[in-house]
C-alpha cells in the first residue's frame, strides 16, 4: 500500500488517524490510499506498526501525532472494543481541542447504529456508491482534513 506518510515526527505529523476494524482492512486501505493521493498524511496501524512494537504504545503515539480523527463505521467496527476506545479519544479531542472528527459509513452499516456524537457530524457516506461518486466523496473528505476552517 502506498500512502502519503508523515514528513516529520511529533504533534501534527499526520493529518488523520484512521480507526477501523481489521475485518474491513481491504476497504480501509483503499480509502487510505485514496486520501494519500490527495496529499493527506494518514496514520493507519498497518503503516506504523512493525515487528516487536508494543501495540498500545504505537497506537497511542499515532493518536497523539495526528491532527484529526476518522472512524470507519461498518457492522464489524460497531462491535470492536478497539474502535470504541479510539472513538472515545478522537471525540474527546474534537470536543475539547476543536480537532476534526470524520465519521465514514461503509458496508451495510445503518446510520441509526452509529454513536450519537458521531451522527452529529456531517459524515462521508461510502455505502454502495459508484467509483466516480466514491472519488468525489473522498476528495471532499481529503479537502476537509487538509484545510480545516
Amino acid at each position: 500500500m502506498t500512502v502519503s506518510t508523515a514528513p516529520h515526527h511529533g504533534r501534527d505529523a499526520f493529518d488523520v488517524f484512521i480507526s477501523y476494524c481489521h475485518r474491513d482492512a481491504d476497504e480501509v486501505e483503499k480509502l487510505a490510499v485514496a486520501l494519500g493521493s490527495h496529499g493527506v498524511r494518514v496514520a493507519m496501524d498497518t503503516l506504523f506498526l512493525g515487528p516487536t512494537d508494543v501495540l498500545v504504545h504505537k497506537v497511542d503515539k499515532a493518536l497523539r501525532d495526528s491532527m484529526h480523527g476518522l472512524v470507519v463505521y461498518s457492522p464489524a467496527s460497531l462491535t470492536s472494543t478497539w474502535v470504541a476506545n479510539e472513538y472515545a479519544v478522537l471525540m474527546r479531542r474534537a470536543i475539547e481541542n476543536g480537532t476534526r472528527f470524520a465519521p465514514v459509513l461503509t458496508g451495510n452499516v445503518r446510520l441509526d447504529d452509529v454513536p450519537e456524537f458521531a451522527r452529529a457530524r456531517y459524515f462521508t457516506d461510502l455505502r454502495s456508491v459508484t467509483p466516480p461518486v466514491y472519488d468525489i466523496r473522498v476528495k471532499e473528505l481529503a479537502k476537509a482534513l487538509r484545510n480545516p476552517s
